[in-house]
């Protein structure tokens, strides 16, 4: 049986090999790009669009919780680049395609390189966080900021 390795030192062992470097750069450029090319589909639905009224400057904050931090940076990202679905659903993709990355590399640590390629691997298709990550919710920020504190 395999022993889970937790010691901080491990995690964060550097520097990798140059092979696993770059196939780890590739594969984070291929997720990107498949996520990017997928992000305006499909259209928005009707909470997103509801939510999208605030951060274009339709209406006021929504009256429902919602992260100040999130809400902040769409709204800067919707007033510097413009309206689009793709703008506005660029932070949740850019956090998934992170959390995917933070995945590999905190697995990486604990269970070695295969099970890191399995587990990020694993999340990267996984139809709730695919969906996730294609949407103007949160929910992909959320699991990047758990995998920043583990």
């Amino acid at each position: 049986m395999t022993r889970l390795n937790r010691s901080l030192p491990d995690q964060l062992e550097l520097p990798w090999p140059r092979w696993e470097r770059a196939g780890f750069a590739l594969a984070v450029l291929g997720l990107s790009i498949f996520y990017l090319w997928t992000l305006g589909r499909p259209s928005l639905w009707l909470d997103e669009a509801w939510e999208a009224n605030y951060y274009v400057g339709i209406t006021d904050a929504p009256w429902y919780n919602r992260p100040v931090l999130y809400m902040g940076i769409v709204r800067g990202l919707a007033a510097v680049f413009g309206h689009s679905e793709l703008v506005l659903r660029l932070l949740p993709c850019a956090a998934g395609i992170a959390a995917v990355a933070g995945t590999y590399v905190l697995a990486r640590g604990w269970l070695g390189r295969d099970r890191a390629v399995l587990a990020a691997g694993l999340l990267s298709i996984a139809p709730p966080f695919l969906l996730a990550a294609h949407q103007l919710k949160h929910y992909t920020l959320d699991a990047l900021a758990i995998v920043a504190l583990l």
